[in-house]
Parts: C-alpha cells; structure tokens; sequence
C-alpha cells in the first residue's frame, strides 16, 4: 500500500469504538482520561459534509499525485452520496496536507473535486 484515505460516512470509519470499548480496553480509572482526551478530537459532520480522518502517502511516493488522486476519489465518493463539502482538520505544523490543498484552510469541494497534488 503506498496511500490511505480515512473518512467516516453513513456511520463507519476505518476506526471506531465507543466509550465502552475503551473502558474495556483500560478499566475505568486509565479509560476516564484516555475518553476525555478523545472527545476534543470529535467532529460532528454538517449536513452534506463528508469529515476525513485522514490522508498519509508513503514517503518513497511521495510528489507522485497519489495524494491528489486520494482526494479525487474521496470527492467523488462525497458527491456520490450527496455531500457537497469535504472537511479535513489539520495542524498547522503538518505542511503536507497544505500542499495538497494549495496551502488554503478552506474545504476541498465536490463535484468539482480537490485541486491536484504535486504540482
């Protein structure tokens, strides 16, 4: 595998669990912080937003346009499903997904799709 993309939509993810999975995982008393530090990284999707979890292409490929054709997939699959908006929360410290969204903060868009990578 040289590229992921991670998204949550009609309720499935490429992660997931719940509180209950993680008090399992921890018991209660190390689960309780772990739960705490977990909800600031919940993002509720607007109506017709599709939230990315997250996009990683292997070093070795790098400036390639996979991150570009991840995207383009990832809108289509949005506009497939009714959403006219894509969300991808970043730090600003990760130059990366900047790159591949000209450096804007603003969301990639769908049918139109995201703007190429590597360029």
């Amino acid at each position: 595998m040289v590229g992921v993309a991670s998204h949550r939509l009609g309720g499935r993810a490429l992660t997931g669990g719940g509180a209950r999975d993680v008090v399992s995982a921890y018991g209660v008393f190390r689960g309780l912080p772990r739960l705490a530090v977990l909800a600031l990284f919940e993002r509720t999707p607007a109506a017709g937003e599709l939230v990315m979890d997250g996009i990683a292409v292997d070093a070795a490929y790098r400036g390639r346009g996979i991150g570009g054709l991840l995207l383009t997939e990832t809108a289509a699959l949005a506009a497939d499903h009714g959403c006219h908006r894509i969300r991808l929360d970043v730090i600003d410290t990760n130059p990366a997904p900047g790159h591949c969204t000209n450096g804007t903060a603003s969301p990639v868009t769908a049918p139109s799709g995201p703007p190429t990578c590597g360029t």
